[in-house]
């Protein structure tokens, strides 16, 4: 008999068990406070449940809350590292400094290889004041993941200023081509041109090719801030180095892949496409004043736009004649107003462009051509395929278009 009570008990026992599990599981899964709260006093010692609870009300409570949430389910299971990390992060937000620190040691020694994990270190160890320890974080983290440094470089330079900045002793040695690359961009960004230069020669002094995508954004501000010797200067070693390659096919031209032979890689110095609503334009092998292939535009709209199809900036001198030519054709344009070649100077927005004449309805391969002198300032002369909006009925466009050999030369 008494065997039985208690192997009824025990029964009992683990339904209760099976019960309280089957509960807990349901209310994690909900993701919910309305199912995690009650069910948090029915099993309490469950850090699985505790955890959810804390994720769950984040948004509804203050960050202390939340922070004493997740040492509640630490304490439960001091080793899930997805714990330890919430309860750094929230306690970081309630500026319980001391708790935050501890915990993300712990969470460094549990999972030492995510990147995030590391960039909350920096920010508790910045917070802290503690610069050498947040030095030795972004050391680690810019090894594992050199995507963070934009946001490293930020950091830095608000905790030991632009001098700690500059001197690159705290990167580390992997990925330091790099990252040395993206903070010259960084200060490129900041408008400190020559320290942006000297690292960009520490960079390719590597002797490893940079990829484009690392040094677009580095020759944009070189460009946008007019510093065109450095701008050129980084575009030919590029074309040296094999990041780009180099334009035999015109040499005396300022205008790179004026033939249109190779797929532009979007930069600067290269062609930037830009399709407009109902507009597609694209490199057409089916059509060439010379080589293989030319830049086509289809216009299918039923509209009047005005739109620029393509651009590239061209290295200019100060005070010189030029002279822009073209060949171009086209196929049943129904506008008046068909695409154009036209030079803007980028630093002077007040200056009138030059154009060519438009391209309208059915023309074989011919010439546009247009001249102009460069401003005593000049550095830089952006050229533009570009549409003028039409203001002769019937205004909406249709058609094809076709441009090739684009070529600017000094006048002599």
């Amino acid at each position: 008999m008494l065997l039985r009570a208690c192997a009824l008990a025990a029964a009992a026992g683990f339904a209760v068990l099976a019960l309280q599990a089957g509960i807990s599981k349901m209310a994690i899964e909900s993701e919910s406070p309305r199912f995690l709260e009650p069910a948090s006093f029915l099993d309490p010692a469950n850090a699985r449940l505790i955890y959810a609870l804390g994720r769950a009300r984040g948004p509804y409570i203050d960050s202390a809350e939340q922070c004493r949430l997740y040492q509640r389910a630490s304490r439960l299971n001091p080793n899930d590292a997805a714990v330890a990390g919430s309860m750094a992060s929230a306690c970081l937000t309630a500026m319980e400094i001391g708790v935050a620190r501890g915990a993300i040691e712990r969470t460094l020694e549990m999972d030492p290889t995510t990147p995030r994990h590391r960039w909350l270190a920096v920010t508790i160890y910045c917070v802290a004041g503690q610069s050498d320890l947040m030095l030795r974080q972004l050391r680690t983290l810019l090894e594992l993941d050199p995507s963070y440094a934009p946001s490293a470089f930020r950091v830095v330079a608000a905790a030991g200023g632009d001098e700690v900045l500059r001197n690159t002793q705290w990167m580390p040695a992997a990925n330091q081509p790099r990252l040395r690359l993206m903070l010259a961009t960084h200060l490129a960004g900041q408008r400190d041109f020559p320290s942006a230069a000297a690292l960009w020669d520490q960079a390719v002094q590597a002797g490893k090719p940079p990829a484009l995508a690392d040094v677009r954004p580095y020759l944009d501000l070189l460009v946008a801030g007019g510093q065109a010797e450095q701008a050129v200067r980084v575009w030919q070693q590029l074309q040296a180095l094999g990041t780009v390659p180099s334009d035999a096919a015109q040499p005396a031209s300022a205008v790179f892949n004026g033939d249109f032979e190779r797929e532009p890689v979007a930069a600067p110095f290269d062609w930037r496409l830009a399709p407009h609503k109902g507009v597609w334009v694209y490199f057409d092998a089916s059509s060439a004043w010379s080589g293989r292939r030319s830049l086509r535009a289809d216009f299918t709209t039923e509209e009047n736009p005005e739109c620029e199809l393509a651009a590239q900036f061209v290295p200019v001198r100060p005070s010189r004649a030029y002279r822009l030519l073209a060949y171009a054709r086209s196929s049943a344009i129904t506008s008046d107003s068909g695409p154009r070649l036209r030079v803007t100077d980028p630093d002077c927005p007040a200056c009138s462009p030059v154009e060519t004449e438009t391209t309208t309805g059915d023309t074989a391969w011919r010439p546009v051509e247009a001249r102009f002198t460069t401003g005593p300032g000049q550095h830089f002369a952006r050229i533009a395929l570009w549409r003028h909006r039409s203001r002769t009925f019937p205004t909406r466009i249709t058609g094809r278009f076709w441009l090739d050999a684009v070529s600017l030369r000094p006048e002599t």
